[in-house]
């Protein structure tokens, strides 16, 4: 992308009459086109903070003749005039020569410069935090391949990733499905390789690809605690001057009275003790609250969130995703990868309450495959809820008790927990972002 806008040097007097701007915050509006005489106009230095640049098609002078040129970031330039082939080649080399120049600026001088431009990684930044599937694995989630001829009903959003560990030229990540687990690496020019044998295959089509095959052509995208974007080699760096997180957000939750072992996440058969889980405790708080119509227990490999509870009022329907964390560390406020992992979760969860019909066919999928388990409620009563014309809205909460408002929170979990509230309070689909804490 830093380089396809090169194409806009060596040019005058731009003036841009089509533009498209990804929302890297927003789950409901995710593209915005303008056309007009100059759309730049509508652009301010806040735009900057909410969007990034798709296409761009404008006029302007080179050598005092008009012309028009315009680009994408799926790296494609065009024009619109006549000529002959010998033109052609000549304007493809004149502009290939702009793109692979390294010592170019651009300056349109219009308000299009107030969106920051993708520049080149030379090495990873250490504050990755989270990853998240490209938008074309949500939209057409591929099987996988259990063996030759027989596909499995799994797909690629039930393989759990994680980051292993961030180094300057390389993501180390741990891929797992059904107790097998094995790494794959990312290097800093956006490629996905794997060194060993038995790959997780995905199936495109009549294609089986191996897992790093299908992530070269799928790629992952990853965000640090600042929400800066990384895809393929280049990184997004936007100034979202963040405020200091509201420590209030940090609700604290007496979780002794529930008697639950906070360092315990789930329970599993070789716990012989009597402590509740971190889950069991969330599941018996949803259970309390008699507000709720329906509460789901959806832990599990390509969960929605380890908990959803869902309240049918006259004018909404609110919809709340709880993600649990157990606590890992002695202190209070210490573990930065706890706060990580939980928020990666909370933020990657937004796409499925981007509409009632993606939520309500997300659980389906999970309920069909075994999955979903409805504590209180039915699907079938849900799904006549949700056709009623009544806006839904939702909430995500981080149960991390390793957190509390009763400590400082240090600048890098501050930092984070700042980010995620300003994504999804800006996501156009949920209402609120809170922190169960201790």
């Amino acid at each position: 992308m830093s380089n396809i806008h090169k194409v806009l040097s060596g040019v005058k007097n731009h003036e841009i009459f089509n533009s498209g701007l990804a929302n890297r915050l927003s789950e409901g509006e995710t593209y915005k086109i303008s056309a007009g005489s100059d759309v730049s106009k509508a652009i301010d230095v806040d735009s900057g903070k909410m969007y990034s640049p798709g296409h761009v098609f404008c006029k302007a002078e080179e050598a005092d003749t008009q012309i028009t040129i315009g680009y994408s970031s799926g790296s494609k330039i065009w024009s619109s005039k006549y000529g002959s082939i010998q033109e052609m080649v000549k304007w493809f080399d004149l502009n290939g020569d702009k793109i692979s120049n390294q010592q170019v600026k651009v300056k349109t001088n219009t308000n299009y410069d107030n969106l920051p431009m993708p520049t080149e990684m030379k090495k990873f930044p250490k504050d990755i935090f989270m990853w998240d599937f490209n938008v074309q694995s949500y939209r057409k989630p591929h099987n996988l391949l259990i063996s030759e001829g027989d596909i499995s009903t799994s797909t690629i959003l039930d393989v759990d990733i994680s980051i292993e560990s961030v180094k300057t030229l390389e993501i180390l990540l741990r891929v797992s499905l059904g107790g097998k687990s094995y790494n794959i690496v990312r290097n800093i020019n956006g490629k996905y390789k794997c060194f060993i044998e038995g790959e997780f295959f995905i199936m495109v089509g009549r294609e089986a690809m191996p897992l790093s095959v299908y992530l070269n052509q799928f790629p992952l995208s990853f965000y640090t605690s600042s929400l800066a974007l990384i895809s393929g080699n280049e990184i997004s760096r936007y100034d979202y001057n963040l405020p200091a997180f509201d420590m209030n957000k940090i609700i604290s939750i007496d979780w002794k009275s529930y008697n639950t072992d906070i360092t315990m996440e789930i329970k599993t058969n070789k716990y012989k003790g009597d402590k509740n889980s971190l889950q069991d405790t969330i599941g018996e708080k949803l259970i309390e609250n008699n507000t709720y119509d329906y509460i789901v227990f959806d832990h599990g490999s390509g969960e929605i969130a380890d908990y959803i509870s869902i309240e049918i009022l006259k004018t909404q329907i609110i919809v709340s995703f709880y993600h649990a964390k157990a606590k890992s560390s002695v202190n209070f406020n210490s573990s930065v990868g706890d706060v990580y992992e939980v928020l990666g979760q909370s933020i990657k969860s937004l796409i499925w309450l981007k509409s009632k019909s993606i939520f309500l066919a997300k659980l389906r999928d999970r309920q069909r495959s075994g999955h979903s388990v409805f504590i209180k409620g039915e699907i079938k009563y849900l799904e006549q809820a949700l056709k009623d014309n009544i806006p839904m809205r939702g909430k995500i909460i981080a149960c991390q008790p390793g957190l509390t408002s009763n400590e400082n929170l240090p600048d890098k979990i501050g930092e984070v927990l700042s980010a995620t509230n300003m994504k999804i309070k800006n996501s156009a689909t949920t209402k609120d972002f809170y922190v169960w804490g201790s």
